[in-house]
């Protein structure tokens, strides 16, 4: 037998743990993240492991030979022993290796071939005074225990049979320890290097037909030199036999610096079936340009009472993305109820704790119902970039059947299979609050963070309003500056749902109320989230989630909110304010009156509109609806200003509307708020298409004073009496009335855009003339006293009311309808007379 053979072969031997029985075989893949354990146990209070030594064989008085570290390795239908032999020369001279070799056999005899590990010194020369290991294989048969093997030390002698003398001999027994007890840390050493690793108990759960566990192993790195970590692998072994590979948190090629720690993430599953007590981890490394995998240590696996992979309710959770420390949880839970489907949101929560800004991973999330039933639940967001101390929010949405009546939800995280990867694996849980529809949070302000800034996001108030045979519903949202310098406004877009249909995007439109790029330390900005639904439309949920609009059309999440039940509209009664920055103003209500044609009505409001700013404004144009004591919608023709008002000064303003006979004027409102055009507050030429800020105004409408004298008839702002009227026939078409008149002007209004109109009527109780005259104007009454003013009427016949008497009334006339003001009756042949005879 060439014995030379034996100690210089340097066969590459890719063998791979797997599986002994393949149907349980489970692998899952390294990744670059991990989850750290809740609580890592500290090594430093446990004790240290003996070691796995075999026997020591005396080759001199001062010099011996050790054999260690006897460990199987599996393969499929095959079972490798490695071991180590360490040569100690204590002598003062070379010690030539060549001359020794150890042979494996078993108990019953049979020789096994033993090759040499790729990794082994080329020399077999041991300087004096130094020490050097060797590391071997065989391939045995598979059914051998550990307590069926047996070593001999065998020196070449020339003098001896056969030219070997057995020097000793080893054999496993059941007292031989080769795999580290729980609570105990053993250090791996080859050469210099010097690792210290402690295995924490792991964590176990259910998820469907499978058990998910973790474990976390320690690594201190106590050399000299930094040792690359991530040609370790990791494999559980189970009491039945089963063997799966686990995954790692070790990136390609990462190293472990003298005197740095590292907790490794080791993760898998198993078939739920297959029993974890008792089970062992395997270490091994793989070396050399082959990949040359062999076993380095075994260690006892214990569990912990309690899972940990799943954080519990309002609990967080740190995950290691690229070595830097993530602190995660779940921020706010919603339900949305539907017929047929609800949707679950949950927005969790990311805070980076380490030293340098990361890239979320593209997790998978899921849904974990009380009963094991799984549901997709998707990312709003591509990509989440993590900054150091800077929180963000992913949004996660799903649909789940409405019968569905789980007692808890568990989001499940988890890493998917990667390139050259057999697996993903379940990386880390949270526990949600308990779903109902109105939400886990009823909170309707939150707080967003992006890079350096910080904000607060929060829901205002809401309102519905009416708008034709729809109505308007608007949400308002202030967003404030919580950092101590000016920071950008955020390009905000949103989502709206009620009970829990989305909306479309074009049908919601964001109002921005205030004029500004940059918001001040401590103070905020304000939008509008708007929309329209049919009037009769009934909600008992609305959901609003802002996302804020980042560079490449990605979104970030600021905010999700749930409104149960929307505000009404305020009831002002007498006045309306107006408080948006450089916009402020008052509606002030003053008369109202009814007016009449042959066919309708019309509802007539006057309002002082007082600018309330510190300089000459364009007062904001305004929209509006009567409502009716019994709950009918009008919409109003409103005479918005045009010109600029002076500071306090006031405008005339006139809301009005026409409405069927029959409808009623007690108890009338006006509902009325600032308009909008296209998203932007409404120009005084464009048609507002939509209004905020809504506020009821009472404005009754009693009955009118009626004179039967032409005296003080009040025509806001003008007051007018008649002192002399002289009327004559012209003709047989004409009735001329020539009068003498006080018109005096009350100048409440700064500015008065809307002229004021009267109607002349002359009467027999047959026949009906009239005439319509302004009230100042080119063809108008003046002002003054004591002024002269003809009024021609004209009509078929009119002739014949001064032969039977006729009566004159005098109206207020606005937009086609008339309100008396006063009437007088004159008998025939009466031509010119004075107003006040009879």
């Amino acid at each position: 037998m060439n014995k030379l053979g034996k100690y210089t072969c340097t066969v590459a031997l890719a063998a791979s743990l797997l599986v002994m029985n393949a149907s349980p075989l489970v692998h899952a893949a390294a990744t670059t993240t991990q989850t750290k354990a809740a609580s890592t146990q500290s090594t430093s209070a446990v004790k240290a492991f003996a070691g796995t030594k075999l026997k020591t064989f005396n080759i001199s008085a001062k010099s011996y030979i050790e054999i260690s570290d006897v460990l199987f390795q599996y393969s499929n239908n095959e079972k490798i022993v490695h071991y180590t032999v360490t040569v100690h020369n204590n002598d003062n001279k070379n010690l030539d290796f060549m001359d020794y070799w150890i042979e494996v056999q078993d108990t019953s005899g049979s020789k096994y071939s033993v090759q040499a590990h790729p990794s082994n010194s080329k020399s077999n020369k041991i300087a004096p005074q130094s020490t050097q290991e060797y590391k071997y294989y065989a391939k045995v048969n598979p059914k051998l225990n550990y307590y069926n093997l047996k070593f001999k030390l065998i020196k070449w002698d020339f003098g001896a049979a056969n030219y070997e003398r057995v020097l000793g001999e080893a054999r496993v027994t059941s007292k031989y320890v080769n795999v580290v007890p729980s609570k105990q840390y053993y250090i791996l050493t080859k050469g210099t290097e010097k690792i210290r690793t402690y295995l924490q108990p792991g964590s176990k759960f259910s998820l469907g037909n499978t058990t998910q566990f973790q474990t976390t192993f320690q690594l201190s790195n106590q050399g000299t030199f930094a040792k690359d970590i991530s040609n370790y692998k990791y494999y559980i072994k189970t009491k039945a036999g089963f063997i799966i590979q686990l995954n790692t948190n070790l990136a390609a090629g990462q190293k472990l610096d003298s005197g740095q720690k590292l907790d490794v993430l080791l993760s898998g599953e198993v078939r739920k079936s297959i029993d974890l007590a008792g089970a062992q981890l395997f270490v091994t490394q793989t070396e050399g340009e082959a990949s040359f995998e062999s076993p380095v240590a075994n260690y006892a696996m214990t569990w912990q009472a309690t899972n940990t992979i799943v954080a519990e309710v309002n609990k967080a959770k740190t995950i290691m993305v690229d070595s830097q420390s993530i602190q995660s949880m779940v921020e706010y839970s919603y339900l949305d109820e539907g017929d047929k489907q609800n949707e679950i949101s949950v927005t969790l929560k990311f805070t980076n704790k380490g030293e340098k800004a990361v890239k979320l991973p593209a997790y998978k999330y899921e849904l974990l119902s009380s009963s094991g039933v799984r549901y997709p639940i998707s990312p709003e967001s591509e990509e989440v970039n993590l900054v150091p101390g800077i929180e963000s929010e992913l949004l996660l949405t799903g649909k789940v059947p409405s019968e569905d009546k789980s007692k808890s939800w568990t989001v499940i995280v988890q890493q998917p299979k990667e390139e050259n990867k057999p697996s993903g694996y379940v990386l880390t849980g949270f526990k949600l609050p308990s779903l109902t529809a109105t939400g886990s949070d009823a909170s309707l302000i939150r707080e967003y963070q992006k890079e350096d800034s910080k904000y607060e996001i929060a829901v205002m108030d809401t309102e519905r309003l009416p708008w034709g045979d729809q109505d308007i519903v608007n949400i308002y949202v202030s967003v404030r500056n919580k950092g101590d310098k000016e920071q950008l406004i955020p390009d905000m877009v949103s989502t709206l749902k009620m009970n829990g249909a989305a909306l479309d995007e074009k049908n919601v439109s964001i109002i921005k109320l205030d004029n500004q790029l940059l918001i001040p330390a401590g103070e905020s900005v304000q939008y509008v989230i708007s929309t329209k639904v049919p009037y009769n439309y009934k909600f008992s949920k609305m959901s609003l989630v802002l996302n804020d609009q980042l560079k490449d059309k990605k979104i970030r999440t600021m905010g999700q909110f749930t409104v149960n039940e929307l505000g009404g509209v305020k009831n002002n009664r007498l006045s309306y304010v107006l408080s948006s920055k450089g916009r402020k103003a008052t509606l002030d209500v003053g008369r109202s009156y009814r007016f009449e044609s042959k066919s309708s009505s019309l509802y007539y409001v006057e309002f002082a509109y007082v600018n309330k700013e510190d300089r000459f404004s364009t007062l904001p144009v305004l929209k509006g609806y009567f409502r009716t004591n019994d709950g009918k919608y009008v919409e109003a023709n409103l005479t918005n200003v045009k010109a600029s008002v002076s500071p306090s000064g006031k405008a005339q303003f006139i809301a009005s509307a026409q409405v069927p006979k029959e409808y009623d004027s007690n108890g009338l409102s006006l509902i009325v708020g600032e308009a909008i055009t296209a998203g932007n507050y409404s120009k005084i030429d464009e048609t507002p298409d939509s209004y905020i800020r809504g506020a009821s105004l009472s404005v009754p409408i009693g009955a009118s004073e009626v004179s039967s004298k032409f005296e003080n008839m009040k025509i806001n702002p003008y007051v007018l009496t008649l002192h002399k009227l002289d009327a004559g026939i012209t003709g047989n078409s004409t009735f001329t009335l020539d009068m003498r008149y006080t018109l005096t002007d009350e100048k409440p209004y700064e500015v008065r855009e809307t002229k004021k109109q009267l109607l002349f009527e002359i009467s027999d109780g047959k026949q009906t003339y009239e005439q319509i005259i302004d009230l100042e104007g080119e063809k108008g009454l003046v002002l003054g006293s004591n002024q002269q003013h003809k009024i021609e009427i004209t009509g078929p016949n009119i002739s014949r009311v001064m032969f039977n008497g006729y009566t004159l009334n005098v109206y207020e006339y606005y937009n086609g309808h008339k309100k008396l003001l006063a009437y007088k009756e004159y008998s025939r042949f009466y031509v010119s007379q004075n107003n006040s005879e009879s």
